[in-house]
């Protein structure tokens, strides 16, 4: 039921790309799309590591009860994140006011302003996650992933019909900043609701937590997320500033179907995270790891195949296939782009590296997509392959982490 209610979440995503790509020019799309990438690709260079570090701090603290603790991380990390989008905002919109805002496709100061701050939002956002993940409140992990969802479709979609594209941008972020003050609220109520047996509890999680190296481990991460990141995020500003705000426009709504498949991946995998890093700090094994994961493995790969016969279906339909047209989507491309829907399962496999201290190999599976993706579009360029082409270097580069990924768990089975 958990799973199910996670995809259902997830066709809000799915919906509001769509709606934004129906109601709003080409060109207006193309700089949304845009600026929605760059805002969630700072919301991780926000982190520099620290929320990446949660992962395994808040599980092995809400495993031992201590509620002091963990709410004095929390606090001290969100006066941190709130520090380093006002300077570093205020510092880059200030810089690159002084340029032409053509100079940076359409970007002028303001724009880069409200970028930040929509990235400082999605940070404090990964930061929530994060506690939810940990507190494994499976309703409360429901409700913030729906909410999350579906408030932005309901405020940011009626807007763009009549608002230009900077006025959907901001109200997606306060739209997203509300559902983050309504949950942290809950959030708190069951920090402040856990019951320690502290006894018990640390013989099960080995002892103290170890922030440092919870930390080393968490920059190794956020590295890994960065190099990731760029793949779809940094794909849509370099076809921005190659091919125009048009062509962006399709790529970007390419790339964020495929998020649909991230979302679905990442919502399944906040329950199954720390569920694996529990089981490995108690009994170990990498078994164990196969065993949970078989199950979401499975959903991911319904979700591509539904995904094939409801972009086939597309296809016949007046209405859609003459929006798919307007982008220059073909059929060829939404048949990759259902097959790609599968290559986030990779996401199950991160949590279990996380667990054993190998987060290194998260680190390499990610430099190896940033150098595929990077020759692929050298080639792409060279060759003036176009938008298929990109959506090509992109499958590819997902698929390169993913077979690494599997490599570095069937690795250490072998060692077991």
């Amino acid at each position: 039921m958990f799973a199910l209610i996670m995809m259902a979440a997830t066709t809000f995503g799915f919906a509001k790309v769509i709606l934004m790509a129906w109601v709003l020019p080409e060109a207006d799309f193309g700089f949304y799309i845009s600026g929605l990438g760059v805002a969630t690709f700072l919301g991780i260079v926000l982190s520099f590591g620290r929320i990446e570090a949660t992962t395994k701090i808040y599980s092995i603290l809400v495993l031992q009860g201590s509620r002091a603790e963990l709410l004095e991380h929390i606090g001290t990390l969100s006066k941190v994140l709130f520090r380093r989008t006002i300077i570093a905002g205020a510092v880059a919109a200030g810089g690159i006011s002084l340029y032409p805002p053509q100079n940076l496709w359409g970007f002028g100061g303001a724009e880069i302003a409200l970028i930040f701050a929509l990235g400082g939002v999605l940070a404090l956002l990964a930061l929530l996650a994060s506690v939810l993940r940990a507190l494994a409140h499976l309703r409360l992990l429901q409700a913030f992933t729906i909410a999350r969802g579906f408030f932005v479709l309901l405020i940011a979609v009626p807007l763009a019909t009549v608002f230009p594209w900077r006025i959907v941008l901001l109200s997606e972020g306060v739209a997203l900043l509300v559902v983050t003050a309504l949950f942290w609220r809950f959030v708190l109520r069951c920090i402040s609701a856990l019951r320690s047996d502290t006894n018990a509890a640390r013989s099960v999680a080995g002892g103290d937590v170890d922030q440092a190296r919870a930390e080393a481990g968490g920059r190794v991460i956020f590295w890994a997320n960065l190099c990731a990141a760029i793949l779809p995020y940094g794909g849509r500003v370099l076809v921005l500033a190659l091919a125009g705000p048009v062509v962006a426009g399709a790529f970007g709504l390419i790339t964020t179907l495929v998020q649909v498949g991230v979302m679905l991946a990442g919502a399944l995998a906040q329950k199954l995270g720390p569920n694996v890093i529990k089981v490995v700090h108690t009994q170990g094994g990498v078994a164990v790891l196969m065993q949970l994961i078989t199950l979401p493995v499975f959903l991911m790969a319904s979700l591509s195949i539904l995904a094939f016969v409801a972009f086939t279906t597309s296809l016949f339909i007046p209405v859609f296939a003459s929006f798919w047209a307007g982008y220059g989507i073909t059929a060829p491309m939404l048949g990759l782009v259902a097959l790609h829907l599968f290559l986030p399962s990779y996401l199950f496999l991160q949590f279990g590296l996380i667990a054993i201290d190998r987060e290194v190999d998260l680190l390499w599976a990610a430099v190896l997509a940033v150098a595929t993706f990077a020759v692929g579009n050298a080639v792409c360029i060279f060759f003036g392959f176009g938008l298929f082409g990109y959506m090509i270097t992109f499958f590819l580069a997902d698929f390169a982490r993913s077979l690494y990924g599997s490599f570095a768990i069937w690795r250490m089975k072998s060692q077991t």
